[in-house]
């Protein structure tokens, strides 16, 4: 476990990087002038610094920067008035323009981009790492407050759509999520990001252990729910000093799962990123509990099967 809670070394986040640079080099020499309104971002695990050795791959969004999708206070007054200050929209031909990354990114790396329901994959190599690249468009949610200077304020965030359903929206706020998580760690003494990765990793030998119970109970857990889940823990249940943090989980994974188990509690959960409930959307809170159930009872008596 002391293992698996290490950060990644230095040369496998060095080719995360390379891997970001190549692709951002190869959109903007394709796109010429054009490719100043393209970003190429870290985004998921590596970003939030929770990545794996366990699962060791990246992803990436491709986002336009010059324009951006919006939605608007839910207050009619503030709508109205955030409507008001907003400029006439603008088409910005994003589908058109997503094909034309993907083609690009097809013409680059050829046999070595798997084309997935939601994503592009790139496969590594020996300088970079394998890679889930998206393309999307910066979203800003409207908050109904205004700044020191009278601008509307926003919360900053990505719009992607699925390669299956470019129709279909689906907004994330990487850099809250990011911050939610370093608050966290700090003001756990940095040991909350140990155990979030440690449990990621129990979460991918369950997967990958033979057994149906533990490949059941992991199958529907994504990083981003078991960061939610152990930011939820109180801060000071993670204080703890040396190189081993049994101690830690032992207060840590039994209070998450009360507070997920008790349903007053688990409807206070929010995810990290958009302030939107945890449970009752894309999550279940059953699936939450099962997951932090079975491995909690394997880790106690030491016995999940590692792959």
């Amino acid at each position: 476990m002391n293992h698996w809670a290490a950060p990644l070394p230095d040369a496998l986040v060095h080719r995360a990087q390379q891997t970001r640079a190549e692709i951002q080099s190869t959109v903007c020499r394709s796109l010429g002038v054009d490719g100043a309104a393209w970003e190429v971002r870290l985004a998921g695990s590596f970003l939030n610094g929770t990545a794996t050795l366990c699962s060791s791959d990246i992803d990436l969004h491709v986002i336009r920067v010059d324009r951006y999708a919006y939605e608007l206070p839910a207050q009619p007054g503030a709508r109205a008035w955030v409507q008001r200050w907003l400029s006439s929209a603008i088409d910005c031909g994003f589908l058109e323009l997503r094909r034309r990354i993907e083609w690009i990114v097809v013409q680059c790396f050829g046999d070595s981009v798997v084309k997935r329901p939601k994503a592009m994959h790139i496969k590594g190599d020996s300088h970079r790492i394998d890679a889930d690249v998206v393309v999307g468009i910066e979203h800003r949610r409207y908050t109904g407050t205004v700044d020191a200077c009278g601008q509307p304020t926003y919360i900053a965030g990505v719009e992607l759509r699925s390669r299956e359903d470019p129709d279909g929206r689906v907004i994330c706020y990487p850099c809250s999520r990011w911050q939610a998580i370093e608050d966290h760690d700090h003001a756990a003494m940095r040991r909350s990001r140990p155990l979030i990765r440690i449990l990621k990793c129990v979460r991918h030998a369950m997967r990958h252990s033979g057994l149906h119970e533990l490949e059941v109970a992991a199958r529907d857990i994504p990083s981003c729910l078991i960061e939610a889940l152990l930011v939820a823990v109180p801060a000071h249940l993670y204080h703890g000093s040396g190189d081993c943090y049994w101690n830690e989980l032992r207060r840590v994974v039994p209070h998450a799962i009360s507070l997920v188990a008790t349903p007053r509690s688990a409807a206070t959960m929010t995810d990290l990123g958009g302030d939107q409930p945890l449970f009752g959307g894309q999550w279940s809170r059953e699936s939450a509990l099962r997951f932090l159930q079975v491995a909690w009872k394997r880790l106690e008596v030491h016995d999940l099967p590692l792959s």
